[in-house]
């Protein structure tokens, strides 16, 4: 299975090999020392790092392959977006061999604000010497015993936050690699037009004329319907739904309609009835909420 999972992973585009890496490695960082890293995740000499425990799932490793050659097509959105980012960040570290990379500086390297960031004066450094801490002793020697006490305790509130930050940044394992939200959410909308338009997408003759689903009037209808209800009517009592006569009637006549809710049927079994429609969720809000649960389920 690994020569196997090997050979898949030297035939896949540049752009889906980031992507499996950065799944990958999100995932080490979920558990550092299940794989000899410290639990802050950082690489030090004299580790011993052994990988064999994120290949042990295969089934998992199968579908992660998968997901990558479905989703991130060549020549597509995701394609292209993830190529870009990738550049984005090569050149910054070309440009700045000494800095470290932080979730910090991620978000500001793929939102172009790195350049604006360098424009910015750094402060001048604060050279402490004996005549510095003299006078600094002098004054405090001066101050009265309740303005003492007040710049103590604005001190001990900084640390305190300080150590707060510091605390949630270590539990959230997610701000090393904010770009992978971002590059989530950009698969799950790839996804989610790639299955409107193979449902709903209209083909002329000859090729000619064709029709993205995207931009049909049937998917447009389907798009905007409350989700609870056309849920309920498909799935449960149809005639408690709630729906007008006009809808239903558009609902029994349209293949396109009863593939997608087929679709959208499967999806809900895969989450385990764990995703259900809220009050005032369309259709569309509501598939992809229920897509991007699936996929980031599967993934862990």
């Amino acid at each position: 299975m690994i020569l196997s999972s090997s050979n898949q992973f030297k035939s896949m585009t540049p752009a889906q090999k980031a992507y499996v890496l950065s799944m990958l490695v999100n995932k080490v960082f979920q558990n550092p020392k299940d794989y000899g890293l410290n639990e802050d995740g950082i690489l030090r000499i004299g580790d011993k790092l052994d990988f064999t425990k994120l290949f042990e799932n295969t089934k998992e490793i199968k579908l992660l392959f998968e997901k990558a050659q479905q989703t991130i097509v060549p020549g597509g959105f995701q394609e292209k977006s993830i190529l870009e980012n990738d550049e984005k960040i090569a050149s910054w570290i070309k440009e700045n061999p000494n800095a470290n990379i932080t979730a910090d500086n991620v978000g500001n390297i793929l939102n172009n604000k790195s350049k604006e960031e360098k424009l910015k004066p750094k402060p001048e450094p604060v050279i402490i010497t004996p005549e510095t801490r003299a006078k600094e002793a002098s004054k405090m020697e001066t101050m009265s015993v309740l303005e003492k006490e007040k710049r103590e305790s604005i001190h001990q509130e900084i640390e305190e936050a300080k150590q707060r930050l510091t605390h949630l940044e270590n539990k959230n394992n997610d701000t090393r690699f904010v770009s992978l939200d971002s590059q989530f959410n950009q698969n799950i909308e790839a996804a989610f037009r790639n299955e409107i338009n193979s449902i709903y997408g209209k083909n002329g003759l000859l090729g000619m004329g064709k029709t993205e689903g995207m931009k049909t009037k049937e998917w447009a209808e389907m798009a905007r319907l409350p989700a609870s209800k056309i849920i309920e009517y498909y799935t449960g009592d149809s005639a408690k739904s709630g729906l007008s006569p006009e809808i239903i009637k558009e609902l029994v006549k349209s293949k396109s309609h009863e593939a997608l809710m087929r679709q959208t049927a499967g999806l809900m079994e895969r989450a385990n009835g764990a995703v259900k429609p809220f009050a005032n969720e369309n259709m569309e809000q509501f598939i992809k909420r229920l897509g991007g649960y699936v996929l980031r389920t599967h993934l862990k």
